[in-house]
């Protein structure tokens, strides 16, 4: 065989070779591009000159943003509002509802209370916020146990200003219906809640709930809190 036929073939092959090599960086790239990116789906309600809807990383939206309508109340006065009331077993069920990291507690102000036996996914607590969002208040959600996706979507609602509120978790049955009791609520069972039986009178109301990790205080007024 000639020799330059030998140089050509290695010469081919070597160019196949880095084509072939070249090929495969691009769809890889390619490939964490689009799983990088929102979906390319389309939404029948919204027009075509809308803006395109934003997306924001799970890790981002459990960051507390400026919007976040917090509470304004400091420390001294929850502390000495505390001090005369009654603590309720059970505390924020994330670290991402706390809104004075210095003693780790999340506060709501105003909030309407939910008291349910046991919370699946966020689908099951729409009515909640529907009426919330409604009534322009808070919400506090107290369950024994919540599944994290549930969790999740309302950390980041509080985060992000869109709904205040914490989710709390209180395991013992008998500290749940003192909940209840304290706020004036009607404990929810878990069927009524997939099936989205929530009359108004489910709903308790307090005004101020502080949660640490631990325990919860249901302060009936804001009078010992004033100047």
């Amino acid at each position: 065989m000639e020799w330059w036929i030998v140089v050509l073939t290695v010469v081919i092959g070597a160019g196949a070779l880095v084509f072939a090599a070249t090929a495969d960086r691009a769809r890889a790239a390619r490939r964490q591009l689009a799983a990088a990116s929102p979906p390319d789906r389309h939404i029948p309600s919204l027009s075509d000159d809308a803006p395109t809807p934003a997306y924001v990383a799970e890790s981002d939206a459990l960051i507390r943003t400026a919007t976040a309508t917090d509470s304004a109340l400091d420390v001294a006065r929850l502390d000495r509002a505390i001090t005369g009331a009654t603590a309720l077993a059970g505390g924020w069920a994330d670290k991402a509802f706390v809104t004075h990291p210095a003693r780790n507690w999340a506060v709501v102000e105003e909030p309407m209370v939910l008291v349910c036996t046991g919370v699946g996914s966020f689908r099951e607590l729409l009515p909640a916020v529907t009426a919330a969002k409604r009534a322009n208040h808070a919400l506090v959600v107290v369950a024994p146990a919540m599944e994290a996706g549930a969790i999740g979507t309302l950390a980041a609602n509080a985060a992000q200003g869109h709904l205040p509120g914490v989710a709390v978790t209180c395991p013992d049955k008998a500290a749940l219906t003192a909940i209840a009791d304290a706020v004036g609520a009607t404990l929810v069972r878990r069927d009524d809640l997939q099936s989205g039986w929530l009359p108004a009178n489910s709903y308790g109301r307090c005004a101020v709930w502080v949660s640490d990790r631990k325990s919860s205080w249901a302060l009936e007024s804001l009078d010992p809190l004033s100047t």
